[in-house]
């Protein structure tokens, strides 16, 4: 499985969100469970888009939400998750 991310989504994750194209990888490796479908109107798309939380390496929690085409996860986009999305992720990942 190959994993990509657009020069777009990589400058949002690194100056929107503050996070390093190696903890995005880290979460990805160190993923606490399932995958989660985004069923909110405003975030559907074709092929679906899917969502989990993984750790990095120094225990940051990070949410990751991607779609999968080709045997490729393609990123969307990755941010430090809040305790809504944790509790949301352990209770129904």
């Amino acid at each position: 499985m190959a994993i990509y991310i657009s020069d777009k989504v990589k400058n949002k994750i690194q100056e929107k969100h503050g996070l390093t194209l190696d903890e995005v990888y880290e979460a990805i490796s160190g993923r606490l469970a399932g995958f989660l479908a985004d069923t909110r109107e405003e975030h559907k798309s074709d092929p679906p888009t899917y969502w989990f939380i993984g750790s990095t390496d120094f225990g940051k929690k990070i949410k990751v939400a991607f779609i999968y085409k080709d045997d490729t996860l393609i990123i969307r986009t990755a941010y430090e998750a809040n305790p809504r999305e944790l509790a949301i992720y352990n209770k129904y990942a």
